[in-house]
């Protein structure tokens, strides 16, 4: 027994010795550059899932990105058709695209003389959703995102911006007397 106390007595004289060793040994720290370094990428990952979080409670996508509030983009579908809006709802199946504005091409034919062929004359129209279609749809429409090749941004001076631009200036102006 007096052999088993003395063992215990040096397993804890050799205990207390390796934790103060361990108290009094030099700490392994991270150098400063490194710190800062961590510190950036720490914050940087907050702020991208903080934009995300935003961007999602907001109904965007990420797709959202690099787009102005209020930006016009052309939408190019399968079908050859081209329509111009405001995006939204990206991240459904069904992309929104309010404000629709799309091309559409009248051809008249002047009258030949005998021998002669005429090309046909184009006119190409802006021409505002639920203006011009005899069944009235709202100003919006859902697309599938399927059907969709690409979207592209407009340019601040675009044609087509600059025809939407005098549609609704038009649109604002009362009619004039009549006489």
């Amino acid at each position: 027994m007096a052999s088993t106390q003395k063992e215990q007595k040096e397993k804890a004289a050799l205990t207390e010795m390796v934790k103060e060793e361990i108290a009094t040994a030099p700490q392994a720290e991270t150098p400063p550059k490194k710190r800062k370094f961590l510190l950036f990428i720490a914050i940087l990952v907050g702020l991208i899932v903080v934009t995300l979080l935003v961007n999602s409670l907001l109904g965007g996508g990420v797709s959202f990105w690099g787009r102005g509030a209020g930006a016009y983009q052309a939408v190019f579908l399968n079908n050859g058709q081209i329509y111009f809006g405001k995006l939204s709802s990206l991240t459904s199946p069904f992309i929104t695209l309010k404000d629709v504005y799309y091309l559409q091409v009248e051809q008249t034919l002047q009258p030949v003389k005998q021998g002669e062929e005429a090309p046909p004359q184009q006119n190409i129209l802006l021409v505002q959703l639920g203006k011009g279609e005899i069944h009235k749809p709202k100003g919006e429409m859902r697309v599938n995102r399927d059907q969709i090749l690409f979207i592209e941004d407009l340019q601040a001076d675009s044609p087509i911006l600059n025809g939407i631009k005098q549609l609704k200036e038009s649109a604002n102006q009362p009619p004039a007397p009549a006489q």
